[in-house]
């Protein structure tokens, strides 16, 4: 593919890599080796804005990832009793 690719083949190819994300990233973990190959395929690299849209999705799930992380540090932590003082 080329760079010059119309919105329509854009999303065609975008969709896919976007189902896969959703998909497979899990944790921070899956979250990087999914963010290696996207970012290594070839209609990726060739495609300027295709990698642009491929990056904002790696970007939001990461934040949606370390938003769940946070919450889930915070239920675990120990809740301070206001009685013991």
């Amino acid at each position: 593919m080329s760079q010059d690719l119309t919105a329509k083949e854009r999303n065609t190819a975008y969709q896919p890599w976007r189902s896969l994300i959703a998909r497979e990233c899990r944790d921070l973990a899956s979250l990087e080796r999914m963010s290696a190959r996207a970012l290594q395929d070839g209609d990726v690299r060739a495609g300027g804005l295709l990698q642009d849209m491929i990056r904002a999705e790696l970007e939001r799930y990461r934040a949606e990832l370390q938003r769940e992380a946070q919450r889930n540090r915070q239920s675990r932590a120990p809740a301070t009793s206001l009685l013991s003082h």
